[in-house]
């Protein structure tokens, strides 16, 4: 494959919207040992509110799902004993057959990170995967031939070790088995890749038979790289080039510049989109055609969306899932538009409500 891819306000300050919506911190929910709450942070007012003002997710609005975990999740703390915390934040989305898999990190740094399972055709949390320590977990990929659930894993293999890039897998065996209510332990990893290349991730997703990943810049262009996924003798999954000059490391296959407050990717046969957000103005989901034959990316266009936009994962059919980090302690009273949802958008609606991207922003691969 060739060259696919690029590269505080108070309430009432926002554009069209001058409601601060209440805010259900507590819960009468019984929240089981081990499990997560399940009820939205806003009202379905509040939700429908936001939605509104964004054409391209009003057909999705009856078909969100409640994130978990917004009113209390359990996890482990520090001193590997399980606890019960509020402090959780959205970072990644993927999707396979049956399920939804959501990622969150505790912003307060007192809990492992962790990854909520939902049933994707009742909606309904299913369980919580306890990670090891604190990663970011700012991106989530599923690989449908293997079965594979990759998540960005850029916590210290020990105490003394600095925080490097790394990708980690799960095996959906593993998930499916895994009862952190009964165990009180992270779940099993299968594999652990480091990437020494690339700064961190915050961005990743599965795409034609490799794993792209991304780092967010604020201010320019981030990076994002392709790496190839193949089997190594040992049956293992092995990704991108292995460097004899890079010790546990692998160095990608293609190397391109971004855009920048780049914050999720995915895409579909013919179209990469982009998810960029920064503070609370409207973030943009930005498309570009992929040339089925030269990979080449063209004809740029955008669709607003509310503030604070995350990941973004396809269904490989016609609907997008989107999440936002906007319900997280840290930014849920810094903006009256939250998004406490995971939201579902039709590709055509995205196509129909489209702008001209008129960033000037040129592809451009570099040398791995």
């Amino acid at each position: 494959m060739g060259a696919v891819l690029l590269g505080l306000s108070s309430f009432g300050t926002v554009q069209g919207a001058t409601t601060a919506p209440v805010l259900h911190t507590t819960t009468q929910q019984k929240i089981k040992v081990g499990g997560a709450s399940t009820q939205p942070l806003v009202s379905q007012k509040d939700f429908d509110r936001v939605v509104k003002k964004y054409p391209a997710l009003q057909n999705g609005e009856k078909h969100a799902v409640a994130i978990p975990g917004m009113q209390g999740a359990w996890t482990l703390n520090r001193n590997g004993k399980m606890v019960k915390l509020k402090s959780f934040d959205v970072q990644g989305i993927a999707l396979s057959k049956g399920y939804l898999f959501v990622s969150a990190y505790d912003d307060a740094k007192q809990g492992n990170s962790v990854i909520y399972v939902i049933d994707r055709k009742t909606k309904k949390y299913v369980k919580t995967i306890v990670l090891k320590k604190r990663p970011h977990v700012g991106g989530l990929a599923y690989d449908a031939k293997t079965h594979s659930l990759w998540f960005a894993d850029d916590s210290p293999r020990t105490l003394t070790q600095a925080k490097h890039s790394r990708l980690s897998r799960l095996d959906w065996s593993e998930i499916k088995k895994y009862d952190f209510a009964k165990s009180k332990k992270p779940i099993h990893y299968a594999q652990s890749i480091d990437l020494p290349r690339i700064k961190s991730i915050s961005v990743l997703c599965f795409y034609k038979g490799a794993l792209w990943v991304g780092f967010f810049n604020q201010n320019r262009a981030g990076v994002l790289q392709k790496y190839d996924v193949f089997y190594n003798k040992n049956g293992q999954e092995q990704i991108g080039v292995r460097s004899k000059n890079i010790r546990d490391g692998s160095r990608p296959d293609k190397e391109f510049d971004g855009l920048k407050q780049m914050q999720g990717v995915t895409a579909t046969d013919q179209t990469l989109l982009i998810s960029t957000s920064f503070g609370n103005d409207s973030s943009k989901l930005v498309h570009y055609d992929i040339h089925k034959d030269t990979d080449a990316i063209t004809s740029p266009y955008y669709v607003e969306m509310p503030p604070y936009m995350e990941q973004v994962a396809f269904d490989g059919k016609n609907t997008f899932y989107g999440i936002f980090e906007s319900s997280a302690p840290r930014y849920r009273h810094r903006t009256n538009q939250i998004v406490d949802r995971i939201v579902q958008f039709k590709v055509a609606d995205t196509k129909k409500n489209a702008k001209k991207f008129k960033q000037a922003h040129h592809v451009t691969a570099k040398e791995p």
